[in-house]
């Protein structure tokens, strides 16, 4: 593998822990501030008679749409995806603890999950767990795992972004002017 290459792969990976790791905690921080924002706007609109802003709120849609499917017909990924399966599944994990065998679970699901909606970056993070070397790797495919990590990365802003993320960093009188604000298009 060309130096390069070498130098682009770790990056990668160190990218790829970071991004996971952000990812995580502002995903449990988002869901929180989600809840509580909406049980505030629930308490408010319930105390002033007005419909709630989010009585009507759109489900988010997941998307279906697989653009990288061609990347998992490549043979190194093919390859990846073995060697992950067979270091994670149920049927090779006899000799192993309990604990250790629903960590491999877990990981062979995510991998297989990763498969079915051609993330390669999922099936990446997975192969860096499990310490499985992604040197093999195309630099194409590289390049697809540093777009979908700044899909993430940008949907994690976005969350940061959301009303609910800015009304739980704020004081409470400050989240009770922000609840007035949003509800009183609902009068």
């Amino acid at each position: 593998m060309n130096d390069f290459k070498q130098k682009f792969l770790r990056k990668l990976k160190a990218k790829l822990r970071k991004v996971k790791l952000e990812r995580k905690e502002t995903e449990e921080i988002f869901e929180v501030a989600c809840i509580e924002f909406s049980k505030s706007i629930g308490e408010y609109c319930s105390l002033k008679g007005i419909d709630s802003p989010f009585s009507e709120e759109e489900k988010k849609e997941e998307d279906n749409k697989h653009p990288n499917k061609e990347a998992f017909s490549n043979p190194e990924v093919k390859d990846l995806y073995k060697k992950i399966a067979i270091s994670t599944h149920p049927d090779k994990l006899i000799n192993l603890e309990e604990g250790d065998k629903e960590e491999r679970t877990h990981l062979f699901k995510k991998a297989a999950q990763a498969k079915g909606s051609s993330n390669l970056n999922d099936l990446a993070e997975v192969a860096i767990e499990l310490k499985i070397n992604l040197n093999k790797l195309q630099f194409e495919h590289l390049e697809l795992i540093e777009k979908q990590i700044e899909k993430k990365e940008a949907e994690a802003d976005k969350m940061r972004q959301s009303c609910a993320w800015i009304w739980y960093y704020l004081d409470q009188e400050k989240r009770a002017n922000l609840i007035k604000l949003v509800c009183s298009s609902q009068k």
